[in-house]
């Protein structure tokens, strides 16, 4: 945990499980996209018929360590931790440049 020391023990939590289900889909500690896959996952359930499907399990934790610490995962240059509401506007923001279902994450 030592690099990335700047997120709290919580944080931390949450981005080793959204790392675990990367490595689980796609052998990849991170992949690109991985913290709107997961969330999409969340909110419209796995939609994984080209990879291995999310651990369910993986999956509600995501979800309850999200609410406990108020906040969301995402990835710039290493694991940033981002307050809900702007990770809900960057997820509006993406949807704008990418509809749903019209562009591979």
């Amino acid at each position: 945990m030592d690099e990335y020391d700047y997120l709290t023990d919580s944080q931390w939590d949450l981005y080793d499980r959204m790392s675990g289900i990367s490595e689980d889909c796609y052998c990849a500690g991170w992949v690109g996209g991985n913290e709107y896959d997961i969330w999409d996952a969340l909110q419209h359930g796995d939609p994984s018929p080209t990879h291995r499907c999310m651990s369910p399990r993986l999956l509600r934790r995501c979800q309850v360590l999200a609410s406990e610490i108020g906040g969301w995962i995402y990835w710039a240059d290493g694991p940033q931790f981002v307050p809900m509401a702007r990770w809900l506007a960057m997820v509006d923001e993406r949807r704008k440049l990418r509809p749903v279902n019209s562009i591979p994450s």
